[in-house]
């Protein structure tokens, strides 16, 4: 916290090497977690579930705005086999690997690619990436997995694959 501060209205830090911890720890969390198989295949497979409900009108748009457990429950309590059966594979445990010779399906999700702030003398603003190799070099590798996406293949016998 030491490190933050304020310049020009805009949020900055004092040194190098607070944008390169800040940088590595936002992309460990939206490339490694957020663009992981997991994720990946959770984010796949609620989107067919949810793209199901609506079709068969178990879901209606407004009802996408209620909350999360809210429109889970929607789904539970309406007793289609079909899409019952979809949430308990996204429920279940399931073996994934990430493989783009051999993929189930495939996610390119939003590029967010940070710049950290840095003021040494709290009036000047630089770019973390042009003072630090290791952040210009985070930024690239960040934009390339976003643009090149998730391959998923499901290795767990019997996950339905829906598109």
């Amino acid at each position: 916290m030491e490190s933050l501060k304020i310049v020009n209205g805009e949020i900055c830090v004092s040194s190098v090497e607070m944008a390169e911890w800040f940088t590595t720890i936002y992309y460990k969390l939206v490339i490694d977690y957020f663009l992981s198989p997991l994720n990946v295949y959770s984010y796949h497979s609620l989107a067919n579930i949810i793209s199901l409900s609506l079709k068969k009108g178990i879901l209606n748009l407004d009802q996408l705005l209620l909350n999360d457990p809210t429109v889970l429950n929607i789904i539970k309590s309406s007793n289609d086999s079909e899409v019952l059966h979809l949430l308990e594979f996204l429920t279940s445990k399931v073996e994934l690997e990430e493989n783009e010779a051999n993929y189930d399906f495939h996610m390119v999700g939003k590029a967010r690619i940070i710049d950290v702030p840095v003021s040494f003398d709290n009036t000047t603003i630089h770019n973390s990436s042009t003072l630090s190799p290791k952040v210009r070099k985070m930024n690239e590798e960040a934009m390339e997995k976003s643009k090149r996406g998730t391959f998923v293949k499901i290795k767990t016998p019997m996950i339905p694959i829906t598109f």
